[in-house]
Protein backbone atom coordinates (compact mmCIF):
# COMPACT_ATOMS: atom_id res chain seq x y z
CA UNK A 1 0.00 0.00 0.00
CA UNK A 2 0.80 3.36 -0.82
CA UNK A 3 2.48 6.01 1.98
CA UNK A 4 -0.27 8.33 3.50
CA UNK A 5 0.17 11.89 2.63
CA UNK A 6 -1.79 14.59 3.78
CA UNK A 7 -2.91 17.42 1.37
CA UNK A 8 -4.07 21.14 3.02
CA UNK A 9 -6.57 22.41 0.18
CA UNK A 10 -7.13 26.48 0.36
CA UNK A 11 -9.84 28.11 -1.08
CA UNK A 12 -10.45 31.39 -1.95
CA UNK A 13 -13.39 33.32 -0.96
CA UNK A 14 -14.58 34.90 -4.35
CA UNK A 15 -18.18 36.31 -6.23
CA UNK A 16 -19.48 32.70 -5.77
CA UNK A 17 -18.67 28.78 -4.11
CA UNK A 18 -16.95 27.76 -7.07
CA UNK A 19 -13.33 27.68 -5.13
CA UNK A 20 -14.58 25.72 -2.18
CA UNK A 21 -17.20 23.71 -4.28
CA UNK A 22 -14.16 22.44 -6.44
CA UNK A 23 -11.83 21.88 -3.82
CA UNK A 24 -14.52 19.51 -2.24
CA UNK A 25 -14.91 17.78 -5.14
CA UNK A 26 -11.53 16.89 -5.64
CA UNK A 27 -10.93 16.35 -2.01
CA UNK A 28 -13.74 13.69 -2.09
CA UNK A 29 -12.28 11.90 -4.96
CA UNK A 30 -8.82 11.19 -3.70
CA UNK A 31 -7.33 7.98 -3.44
CA UNK A 32 -7.61 6.27 -0.07
CA UNK A 33 -3.83 6.77 0.90
CA UNK A 34 -4.43 10.64 0.66
CA UNK A 35 -5.68 12.52 3.51
CA UNK A 36 -7.52 15.82 2.56
CA UNK A 37 -8.20 18.83 4.58
CA UNK A 38 -10.12 21.97 3.56
CA UNK A 39 -8.82 25.74 5.03
CA UNK A 40 -11.37 28.37 3.45
CA UNK A 41 -11.85 31.95 3.64
CA UNK A 42 -16.26 31.72 2.91
CA UNK A 43 -18.25 31.37 5.81
CA UNK A 44 -19.94 27.98 3.97
CA UNK A 45 -18.31 25.87 5.86
CA UNK A 46 -21.09 23.38 5.91
CA UNK A 47 -20.64 22.62 2.96
CA UNK A 48 -17.27 20.56 3.66
CA UNK A 49 -18.65 19.28 6.72
CA UNK A 50 -21.60 17.88 4.71
CA UNK A 51 -19.01 15.58 3.05
CA UNK A 52 -17.21 14.91 6.51
CA UNK A 53 -14.13 16.61 5.67
CA UNK A 54 -12.02 17.98 8.26
CA UNK A 55 -12.05 21.75 7.75
CA UNK A 56 -10.82 25.14 9.10
CA UNK A 57 -11.63 28.97 8.44
CA UNK A 58 -9.57 31.43 7.76
CA UNK A 59 -10.37 35.03 7.93
CA UNK A 60 -9.88 37.15 4.84
CA UNK A 61 -8.65 40.35 4.06
CA UNK A 62 -12.20 42.27 4.37
CA UNK A 63 -12.68 40.24 7.35
CA UNK A 64 -10.21 42.37 8.89
CA UNK A 65 -9.41 45.73 10.07
CA UNK A 66 -5.98 47.49 8.98
CA UNK A 67 -3.48 47.24 6.46
CA UNK A 68 -2.97 44.65 3.33
CA UNK A 69 0.71 43.61 4.75
CA UNK A 70 -1.20 42.89 8.25
CA UNK A 71 -3.16 40.49 6.66
CA UNK A 72 -0.74 38.59 4.20
CA UNK A 73 1.25 38.17 7.59
CA UNK A 74 -1.86 36.69 9.38
CA UNK A 75 -2.29 34.29 6.61
CA UNK A 76 1.50 33.13 6.71
CA UNK A 77 0.93 32.31 10.30
CA UNK A 78 -1.93 30.77 9.86
CA UNK A 79 -1.29 28.32 7.23
CA UNK A 80 2.11 27.64 8.66
CA UNK A 81 0.16 26.40 11.95
CA UNK A 82 -2.19 24.30 9.20
CA UNK A 83 0.75 22.65 7.94
CA UNK A 84 2.31 21.83 11.26
CA UNK A 85 -0.71 20.82 12.77
CA UNK A 86 -1.94 18.15 9.97
CA UNK A 87 1.42 17.55 8.97
CA UNK A 88 0.18 18.62 4.75
CA UNK A 89 2.96 17.68 2.44
CA UNK A 90 1.24 19.01 -0.41
CA UNK A 91 -1.24 22.39 -0.49
CA UNK A 92 -3.32 22.72 -2.93
CA UNK A 93 -4.29 26.35 -3.87
CA UNK A 94 -7.77 27.21 -5.64
CA UNK A 95 -7.99 30.85 -5.89
CA UNK A 96 -7.45 33.93 -8.74
CA UNK A 97 -4.02 35.00 -7.41
CA UNK A 98 -1.07 33.48 -5.02
CA UNK A 99 -1.00 35.36 -1.99
CA UNK A 100 2.53 36.37 -0.16
CA UNK A 101 1.48 35.23 3.50
CA UNK A 102 0.81 31.73 1.39
CA UNK A 103 4.32 32.04 -0.14
CA UNK A 104 6.06 33.12 2.54
CA UNK A 105 4.42 30.33 4.46
CA UNK A 106 6.03 27.84 1.66
CA UNK A 107 9.26 29.34 1.43
CA UNK A 108 11.11 27.34 4.01
CA UNK A 109 9.16 23.99 3.94
CA UNK A 110 11.13 21.69 1.72
CA UNK A 111 8.77 18.68 2.16
CA UNK A 112 5.77 21.01 1.09
CA UNK A 113 4.84 21.14 -2.32
CA UNK A 114 2.17 23.66 -4.10
CA UNK A 115 -0.40 22.88 -6.42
Amino acid sequence: MAETRNVLFVATNGVGMGHLVRSVAVARRLPINIRPVVATFSSALSVVHHFDLPCEHIRGFSGLEGQRQSWETYLERELDALLDIYEAQTLVFDGNSLYQGLLAALSHRKDCRLV
